[in-house]
C-alpha cells in the first residue's frame, strides 16, 4: 500500500464557515483576475504555475514533494527490508494490516484536528512522529540489531501519524493561496504527488542496489527531514469558521455519511479496493525476488509502473468533462482492477 494515498481526502469545511483566508487574514493579493495575475485559464506557461509565484506556496510545494517522495520510496525500502529479514510473505501482509487499521481508525480524528488547530503545527507534529520512528529504525539497521517486531511497531506508528498529516496538508493549501488560486494550487500539488509515485520507488530500488539498504534508508530519512524543514517557511495556518467539539464534529460527519447514499457508495468503493487490492504493492517484492529474480532495481521499476498507471488514470479522470456515468465507470474500474490483478498473479 502506498501509505495514506487513498485516505487522504480533502477536509470539508463546516457549514457556514467563513471564506478561506490565509494566515495573514486575507487571500493573497485579493481577488486575482486570470488575465491580470496569471491565474489558470490564461493558457500560458505562467498561468499553469501561477500559484508558485507565492513564496508561501513554494515552501509548501517543496515540503509536499519531499514528503511524498520519501513516502513512495519507503514502500519499496520497507518491503525489501521485511522480506530480507523474514523471507515470509505473511510478514508482508501483517505490515500492510498494521498500517491500514490505525489509518482507518484515525482518519476522522485527522480531519477534526485540521478543522480545529493550526494546520502547520498538526503536519509538523505528525512528521516529527514519523521522523522519530524512522531514525530509530535506521539506527537499529546500522547497528545490526533491527528485528521484524521493530518494523511492525514502526508501521503502527506510521498508520497513526499519516491520518493526522494528510487532511491538514490538503487544507493548508487554502491558507497559503486563497480562493483565487485554489484550483491551480491543488492541480500542481496533485501533479507533484503523482510524479513522486513513479520517481520515488524507482530511485529507492536503484539506491538499494547501488549503495545498500542502510544508506538508502538513511537518504529516505533525510527526505522526511527536508519536508519538515521546508514546512517552516509556511506561516501559521489557522482554520476558519465555527469551532465545534470533537464529539459534535464526529456526529455531524456520521450524520452526513448516513444521509447521503452517494457518499456511502463512494466510501465503499474507495475503501474496499484499498484494503483488498492495494496491498499487492507490498507483495511485489515476492515477484521481484522469487519469480523474476530482478533484485531491488526490478522491484523499484515494478512499483514505479504501478505509480505510472495511477498517474495515467488520474489524467484520464481529469480529462473527462462530463459528469454522467462516473459511478458506473468507478464500478467498472474496480472490477477491471481485480481482473488484471488476477492475471498478474497468474503470470
Amino acid at each position: 500500500m502506498a501509505y495514506g494515498e487513498e485516505i487522504a481526502a480533502p477536509v470539508v469545511p463546516d457549514a457556514g464557515a467563513a471564506p478561506v483566508e490565509t494566515a495573514t487574514g486575507a487571500a493573497p493579493d485579493g481577488p486575482i483576475a486570470p488575465s491580470a495575475r496569471g491565474e489558470v485559464g490564461g493558457g500560458s506557461r505562467k498561468s499553469i504555475f501561477a500559484s508558485l509565484d507565492l513564496p508561501q506556496f513554494r515552501w509548501l510545494f517543496a515540503s509536499n514533494t519531499a514528503f511524498f517522495l520519501a513516502m513512495s520510496g519507503q514502500s519499496v525500502l520497507r518491503s525489501w527490508l521485511v522480506f530480507q529479514i523474514t523471507g515470509n510473505e505473511l510478514a508482508l501482509g501483517l505490515i500492510s494490516a498494521l498500517v491500514a487499521v490505525p489509518m482507518l481508525l484515525m482518519a476522522p480524528v485527522g480531519g477534526i484536528f485540521a478543522d480545529r488547530f493550526d494546520r502547520r503545527r498538526v503536519v509538523a507534529a505528525g512528521q516529527l512522529l514519523v521522523i522519530g520512528g524512522e531514525l530509530a529504525v535506521f539506527a537499529l539497521l546500522v547497528s545490526g540489531h533491527l528485528e521484524y517486531w521493530h518494523l511492525l511497531l514502526m508501521e503502527a506508528t506510521m498508520g497513526t501519524a499519516f491520518p493526522l498529516i494528510m487532511p491538514a496538508r490538503q487544507a493548508i493549501i487554502a491558507n497559503t493561496v486563497g480562493r483565487a488560486r485554489m484550483t491551480n494550487a491543488m492541480a500542481l500539488n496533485m501533479a507533484a504527488v503523482s510524479t513522486t509515485r513513479v520517481v520515488g520507488p524507482a530511485l529507492a530500488g536503484f539506491a538499494i542496489a547501488r549503495i545498500g539498504i542502510a544508506r538508502a534508508y538513511g537518504a529516505n530519512v533525510v527526505l522526511y527531514v527536508t519536508a519538515l524543514a521546508c514546512l517552516h517557511g509556511v506561516n501559521r495556518a489557522l482554520p476558519t469558521g465555527e469551532r465545534r467539539s470533537i464529539s459534535q464534529s464526529m456526529k455531524e460527519g456520521m450524520r452526513y455519511v448516513g444521509s447521503d447514499r452517494l457518499v456511502r457508495v463512494l466510501l465503499f468503493f474507495g475503501l474496499v479496493p484499498m484494503f483488498l487490492v492495494m496491498p499487492f504493492q507490498n507483495l511485489l517484492v515476492v515477484f521481484a525476488d522469487k519469480v523474476w529474480k530482478v533484485g531491488p532495481e526490478g522491484l523499484g521499476l515494478l512499483s514505479a509502473a504501478a505509480g505510472a498507471g495511477g498517474l495515467v488514470g488520474a489524467v484520464a479522470v481529469a480529462w473527462r468533462t462530463d459528469t454522467k456515468g462516473r459511478l458506473r465507470s468507478m464500478m467498472t474500474a474496480a472490477v477491471a482492477f481485480g481482473s488484471l490483478l488476477f492475471l498478474f498473479a497468474l503470470s
